[in-house]
């Protein structure tokens, strides 16, 4: 509370929240995320908030954009995220989140390979080599992959994407 008493002393229009919540329990998590909601009413403040917790990030968010070795690989509203997501790297980020009604004697699906050396990224896509969707032809062209409209305000960084043939989530 302190942090965000400080970082709110300037009155700045944004306040970039990172990890706001990590290590705290849940009562407090949700005391914090509460405070921000009713900060940023009253003080007509965007919040940028920068978070691992899909959880956090369902609740709190309204846009989310989702990152890569440093790039937007998808971005979109939290319903279009959650419901339709169409970045292989998204998919896998949501497939690996537990449900309560999940079967817990099965391993929670990971996303396969090693982050790659972000000094030493692949050519093409740097999710390529974890992709399940790769395709050497279409997703190792030089240079950076384009960003692709999926929706008015949903789109998505994926060659697969661009060309028609990605296996979507919605």
């Amino acid at each position: 509370r302190v942090m965000i008493a400080m970082a709110l002393a300037c009155k700045p229009s944004l306040l970039i929240a990172d990890e706001p919540t990590t290590a705290l329990d849940v009562t407090i998590q949700a005391q914090i995320l509460d405070l921000l909601k009713e900060l940023q009413e009253e003080l007509d403040l965007a919040i940028l908030l920068i978070t691992h917790d899909l959880g956090v990030v369902a609740g709190f968010c309204s846009r989310i954009n989702v990152m890569y070795m440093g790039q937007i690989v998808e971005s979109g509203s939290v319903d279009e995220i959650f419901h339709t997501a169409a970045h292989p790297y998204t998919q896998g980020l949501l497939r690996s989140v537990p449900l309560p009604r999940q079967d817990h004697k099965e391993r929670f699906p990971a996303i396969p390979g090693n982050v790659p050396d972000p000094f030493d990224l692949p050519s093409g896509c740097s999710f390529g080599p974890r992709c399940d969707q790769y395709e050497d032809d279409l997703c190792n062209r030089p240079g950076r992959v384009m960003i692709f409209e999926l929706g008015q305000n949903h789109h998505a960084r994926c060659y697969k994407i661009g060309s028609g043939t990605s296996r979507g989530t919605g």
